[in-house]
């Protein structure tokens, strides 16, 4: 056989380890720098070409990814997905890096190019944990809210922000 007869044997090969149940796993790490310390390295921590130290800034543990099951629509699971760094779990905070910083807005920009101003109501990017942003209409909006307000606070809608958690 020549060289270059399946050019997606990593992905073959993915697809089958899911399949036969042999999930592939990675442990995920964050590193934390103190803003108060961005001036206090001998290198620029903000400068992307840069990688951090781990003696001086350790990886630090926050979960792990196993990819435990194929996807059975490859359109509305992976085509319609939209990876934003803007999106982050409260406690963590974003650095000046001026990369990231442009990121934030445009990466969010581009899915609404791309998937349509609605991207975030796709259930690929859907939160898991129900949410109530107050939104509404707007093009290719496929929720339906009769009787909803889109202000608060108001005297014809119960709804409440959410508890702190």
């Amino acid at each position: 056989r020549g060289r270059g007869t399946n050019h997606s044997h990593a992905t073959k090969d993915l697809y089958d380890s899911i399949a036969a149940g042999n999930y592939p796993e990675w442990k995920l790490f964050i590193q934390i720098m103190d803003p108060e310390d961005v001036d206090k390295f001998d290198f620029d921590p903000l400068d992307v070409t840069k990688t951090w130290p781990e003696d001086i800034l350790p990886l630090m543990p926050v979960g792990r990814l196993v990819l435990n099951r194929n996807i059975d629509n490859f359109f509305s699971e992976n085509e319609q997905l939209a990876f934003n760094p803007g999106h982050i779990v409260p406690g963590l905070y974003y650095s000046e890096d001026k990369l990231l910083q442009t990121r934030i807005f445009a990466y969010a920009d581009t899915q609404r190019h791309r998937i349509g101003p609605n991207y975030m109501q796709l259930p690929v990017n859907a939160p898991k944990c129900a949410h109530h942003n107050n939104s509404r209409d707007g093009a290719m909006n496929f929720m339906h809210r009769d009787e909803e307000v889109d202000y608060l606070p108001s005297r014809f809608d119960p709804c409440r922000p959410a508890e702190q958690y």
